[in-house]
């Protein structure tokens, strides 16, 4: 599940950098692409890169 509440925003805020952008920008919709050049990263390190994010921000909501 991907980050979709207001509160998930300081929650974001509270993530290391790469896993707060990688959020961002697909709950702004943009495509894998766009997250990988962002990042600096392949293309195919995307999915797993937001998997980790996720993963970080669901700790966080459960220690909230």
């Amino acid at each position: 599940m991907l980050a979709q509440t207001a509160g998930d925003l300081a929650l974001i805020a509270e993530l290391p950098d790469a896993s707060a952008v990688a959020l961002r920008l697909r709950r702004s919709g943009h495509p894998d692409t766009t997250i990988a050049v962002a990042l600096g990263i392949p293309m195919q390190a995307v999915p797993v890169t937001l998997s980790i994010a996720q993963a970080k921000l669901d700790a966080l909501r459960r220690e909230a």
